[in-house]
């Protein structure tokens, strides 16, 4: 695996990296602590999520090999590992309550093979875990009443909980970045940006529309108009102050005149003031209402195509890179007004100064071409240079931050490592990185600063040289007001060149997130959610729970694959009425695929039929209101215990009540300060796995949802826990379909028929004591690897339920299938399949039996 890698392994993997599965994850863990050539060694059940073969292997060849000289603690309930320890300790209830080897607990009266192999679902087991009494339920009630007297409660947020405090936003921005090479980078969607007009004119189309972009960039000429108008007026009252004062001292009659104009001249220079003062605040107003409203449009579209988008292109972006993304970008385009406003400003200014500067002394525009044109060319160096340093600051910024996350999360296994001098050196190496861009972006800045005033000293001295030449040498009048007035804007140039290139570097580094935006919102959505026109479904669909695969293959997320190169393969299969079936798959990739198929997440060929009806046909959510998930960690969002069981607040919080006693949860429910109303923020980090499952399952049998599908953890779960999931499978949904995806067989012996998928295709499937009776079946060799003793419990499960609770089909009414022909004798072997498959035609009962290699199984395989 490693070697598949492009760098073998010096690959960064991590969220935004390579998504290893569970077991990768868990070889890894393994590695890094053998690596370490410690003398102690604390292994938590790590060997849970791996296949009997590969976890024999490792615990042969690295814990009792590799490690063989070293003290090695194990925690498990794998009865082939701890026949092979040295010594046992058996806990309960946080105390120890046996310890010896092997066969002096067998001499003590101690089975250990019958004390973890035997899964009792009476209810007398699972009322321990509910007692109020428990370290566990003490322990939750102390902690939520703790936390729900704290100030920010919210700081608190689960691990697995999409959203909580700022910090935790903060958190998965920091996650979101580190070195350059990353496999499967999060930031995929941004490696493009659109064109930078199209970005402009999109973003105040959004705000104000055409009418809204004349009316601001009228208002925008009208007030420099009016400022520049101002100093012209003041120039030409200073001019004509200095002719009427020598016309008054040479003639005292004109005196009264003289008082009279130069009241006249105040108040048209008052309301030249008062004219800008208000052109100003109107350009303002107009300005940020159009850029309010273009970001909440921006926001608003972004997220909409966001929560449409398919699964393929999740695959390709992790969830936390495209939530801080999202984030930043939309804080970006909130702070984008004022700057942008201030560039626009800037660059009204110079136009302004080099129209009027050419229009007092034409021949300045002889000088002013040019120097326009070195200005522009800077100016389009600087944009470039800065874009790019201001990447690479960012991403050294991020990188610094991103290793303080890591290393403060994973303190505890650096500290048992002690290698903590070597991440403080890696620390040192990010912030020398990070000091190095910002050092690079100031000297950028003032490498483009020094330019741009040696250019505005240009213009200085070329409105001074060629105001003295024109006078010299054409021997033409300038008023000396109008030469000052030139001046004064010639010199202003220096103060203004420097922050309008900057700003307006900014403002594009800004748009940049504009950009981002609207390539969310460009995302091509999934087939619509809720149609203009519902096909009509039966009522009360589905009844029954069959689901019928008709030549199905799935390919990778976001491809169409060449022939061959799908996850799933060709499957022919039906799912029976209120069957319990468990499944194996070989790959995570091929139970993803199948679970994605099933919710429509992802594209797939073939049909998928339930009780009937093609499931292309049914809208998104309505299928996916139908048919219930419980992953093999549970997220819980952000909301009360009740949110999270009824989020759109359907039932009654008796209805509630009643199903968490079902699942054993009333009672910790109860010990909550606010009972139903409690923020499950204040328990989720102290719920287990197992207990989220529960939830989980209440949810399902609260909504009543035909079709369940529970996916069992990679981690171990407690004994109880795994007694009342089991209790609740088997005894809450017996009039549900059930599909249990498992990673060993030992979970789901209990099913009425076990499914294997290897390589994409269904290698067998059929009730466990059929295929434990083929020697050559991919089951036995599975049950066999876990050992003889754990084999022959599996063999007497499989035998007893083969007796004693065999699947009967429920009685099916034809009429709830429209396409139902009833097959001819030769098509089944047993009349008892007439009930099976009722939405087949013979023809299409014939296509799944061809599947299907008839030298291996019987008929009611299906």
């Amino acid at each position: 695996v490693i070697d598949s890698l492009p760098l073998g392994d010096q690959t960064v993997v991590g969220e935004r990296g390579l998504a290893l599965d569970p077991s990768m994850q868990a070889k890894v863990t393994l590695a890094r602590a053998v690596y370490q050539n410690c003398d102690i060694y604390l292994v938590d059940d790590i060997l849970k999520g791996m296949d009997a073969k590969s976890a024999m292997d490792i615990f042969k060849k690295c814990i009792c090999g590799l490690l063989r000289a070293k003290t090695r603690l194990l925690i498990t309930d794998n009865t082939q590992h701890i026949r092979m320890a040295h010594k046992i300790i058996l806990m309960s209830q946080c105390r120890v309550h046996q310890f010896g080897g092997y066969s002096e607990l067998l001499e003590c009266g101690v089975d250990i093979n019958k004390l973890l192999t035997s899964r009792s679902y009476k209810n007398v087991e699972v009322s321990r875990l509910a007692d109020s009494s428990t370290p566990l339920i003490q322990d939750l009630a102390a902690a939520s009443l703790a936390l729900s007297s704290s100030s920010n409660p919210l700081t608190t947020g689960s691990k697995d909980s999409p959203a909580g405090s700022a910090f935790d936003i903060l958190q998965a921005d920091f996650k979101e970045s580190g070195d350059p090479l990353i496999i499967g980078d999060g930031d995929s969607n941004h490696g493009g940006s659109m064109n930078s007009r199209s970005v402009y004119t999109t973003y105040f189309l959004l705000g104000g529309g055409v009418c809204g972009i004349i009316f601001f960039a009228l208002t925008c000429q009208l007030e420099q108009g009016s400022f520049i108008l101002c100093e012209w007026w003041l120039a030409f009252w200073a001019e004509n102050y200095q002719n009427t004062s020598a016309t008054v001292f040479e003639d005292n009659a004109l005196l009264g005149q003289a008082a009279t104009y130069l009241d006249y001249q105040v108040y048209i220079y008052i309301g030249l003031v008062c004219l800008t003062l208000v052109l100003g605040y109107l350009q303002a107003v107009i300005f940020y209402a159009i850029a309010q409203h273009a970001g909440r449009l921006l926001h608003d579209m972004a997220i909409g195509s966001l929560l449409q988008a398919p699964l393929a292109f999740f695959d390709a972006n992790s969830r936390g890179g495209v939530l801080s993304h999202f984030l930043r970008d939309v804080g970006i385009v909130d702070s984008l007004p004022p700057v942008l406003l201030d560039s626009l400003q800037s660059f009204s200014v110079l136009i302004a100064t080099a129209i009027l500067v050419g229009c007092i002394n034409y021949w300045l525009f002889i000088i002013i071409v040019p120097l326009v044109i070195l200005f522009v060319w800077a100016r389009i160096r600087f944009h470039k240079a800065t874009q790019d340093v201001e990447r690479i600051e960012l991403a050294s910024k991020s990188a610094v931050g991103a290793h303080v996350v890591s290393s403060m999360e994973g303190i505890q296994t650096l500290r048992s490592l002690s290698v903590e001098q070597r991440f403080l050196h890696k620390f040192d190496v990010y912030q020398d990185r990070s000091t190095a861009a910002c050092y690079l972006h100031l000297a950028a800045n003032r490498w483009f600063g020094i330019r741009v005033d040696l250019l505005g000293l240009a213009v200085v001295v070329g409105v001074v040289v060629a105001s003295f030449l024109v006078v010299e040498f054409q021997e033409l009048y300038l008023p000396a007001s109008l030469v000052g007035l030139s001046l004064y804007y010639s010199i202003n140039l220096i103060n203004v060149n420097q922050p309008a290139i900057r700003k307006s570097a900014a403002v594009h580094f800004k748009m940049n997130s504009v950009s981002h935006l609207l390539q969310y919102y460009q995302l091509a959505p999934e087939v619509p959610i809720l149609p203009a026109s519902e096909p009509p479904t039966p009522p009360g669909w589905p009844r029954y729970g069959i689901i019928t695969c008709e030549g199905v293959s799935v390919p990778p997320s976001g491809t169409m694959p060449a022939k061959g190169c799908n996850l799933l393969k060709n499957i022919w299969c039906c799912i029976r009425a209120q069957e319990k079936i468990g499944i194996i798959f070989s790959t995570t990739s091929e139970q993803r695929a199948f679970i994605s198929m099933l919710f429509r997440l992802t594209d797939f060929m073939g049909v998928i039929r339930v009780d009937g009806v093609d499931i292309q046909t049914i809208p998104k959510n309505k299928l996916r209101d139908k048919i219930a998930y419980v992953p093999q960690n549970p997220s819980l969002f952000i909301g009360t215990v009740r949110e999270n069981l009824d989020p759109r607040k359907l039932f009654p919080d008796a209805s509630i009540w009643k199903v968490l006693e079902e699942v054993h949860l009333s009672t910790l429910v109860s010990c909550l300060p606010q009972k139903l109303a409690t923020d499950i923020a204040l328990v989720a980090d102290g719920m287990s796995v197992g207990q989220r499952q529960l939830l989980r399952l209440a949810g399902a049998m609260l909504h009543q949802s035909k079709i369940i599908i529970y996916e069992e953890p990679t981690t171990s779960l407690d004994i109880m826990c795994n007694t009342i999931i089991h209790g609740v499978l088997r005894t809450k949904f017996q009039s549900h379909t059930v599909i249990h995806i498992a990673h060993l067989p030992d979970t789901i012996i209990y099913a009425d028929r076990i499914k294997i998928i290897s390589d994409g295709k269904i290698a067998e499937v059929d009730t466990p004591y059929a295929l434990l009776q083929n020697a050559n079946s991919k089951l036995n060799s599975l049950v066999s690897e876990l050992g003889a003793a754990q084999a022959n419990h599996l063999h007497q499960l499989a035998l007893d339920k083969h007796e004693k609770r065999p699947y009967v089909a429920p009685h099916i009414d034809p009429a709830d299938f429209p396409e139902f022909t009833p097959p001819g004798n030769g098509d089944f072997r047993s009349p008892n399949n007439l009930n099976v498959l009722p939405t087949f035609h013979s023809s299409r009962l014939a296509g799944v039996l061809n599947q299907l290699p008839t030298n291996k199984f019987s008929t009611d395989r299906l």
